[in-house]
């Protein structure tokens, strides 16, 4: 089942940028191949194929990305080879979202209509169900997130704390990957540390991996903080 929103172009969006026009003074793009040119190259058993995904707004030395998926490739997992191909390892996924911009005429005219994806919507069989100069895809780095301190100085002695910006959905197994991102170091260990919330006396107890941590943050008394702590051997 596809699942998206719609929001029309007078409603919220991400930032838009022409580098054609056309007689309505809207374009998709001119400067690359096209992604009909680019769908030539999906495979012979037409289980992968090559999409084209502008990029502009994760990062600006780059206008898009065009990667080769599966059709089974959803959403989220675009969105995690994007944060890992432009380095972004140290920024929460959770604040892309990806739209899916297509084009309707009418007397005429050329309407512009976004799509926000779920993320568990598979964009190469969008891609496949409508018309390849008709549409474009779109990765968003999303307004809004909330800055959640976590005192690091236990994996990183020589840092204090670390300044998290989070969406409202991350929970604290993904802060905890992002905190030691951060620092510089494999994500990988975070299957050894978690998040835990210490009280002024010392005392402390660890947040559940799965729990969103904006919550657990707003919910703090002021003698308590967020801290980064190895799991004891015994707890592994």
């Amino acid at each position: 089942m596809l699942k998206y929103q719609v929001r029309n172009a007078s409603s919220s969006r991400p930032e838009l940028r022409s580098t054609g026009s056309t007689s309505s003074g809207i374009s998709l793009g001119s400067r690359s191949p096209s992604i009909s040119s680019l769908s030539s190259l999906e495979s012979i058993d037409g289980e992968t194929g090559v999409l084209k995904i502008y990029t502009w707004n994760v990062a600006a030395f780059s206008d898009y990305k065009a990667l080769r998926i599966h059709l089974t490739t959803t959403v989220a997992e675009l969105i995690d080879i994007l944060v890992s191909k432009f380095k972004l390892s140290a920024r929460d996924p959770n604040l892309f979202e990806m739209f899916m911009e297509v084009k309707t005429r009418h007397e005429g005219r050329i309407n512009r209509s976004f799509l926000l994806l779920h993320p568990q919507c598979r964009p190469l069989e969008m891609h496949r169900c409508h018309p390849a100069d008709d549409h474009r895809f779109i990765v968003h780095l999303r307004q809004g997130g909330t800055l959640v301190r976590v005192y690091d100085h236990h994996f990183e002695p020589q840092s204090n704390y670390k300044s998290v910006l989070l969406a409202g959905e991350t929970n604290a197994e993904t802060a905890t990957r992002l905190v030691i991102s951060m620092n510089r170091r494999e994500p990988t260990l975070a299957t050894q540390w978690a998040l835990y919330v210490e009280r002024e006396d010392g005392e402390s107890a660890q947040i559940p991996p799965e729990a969103p941590l904006v919550s657990i943050s707003k919910m703090l008394c002021l003698n308590h903080r967020i801290l980064l702590k190895k799991i004891p051997p015994n707890q592994l």
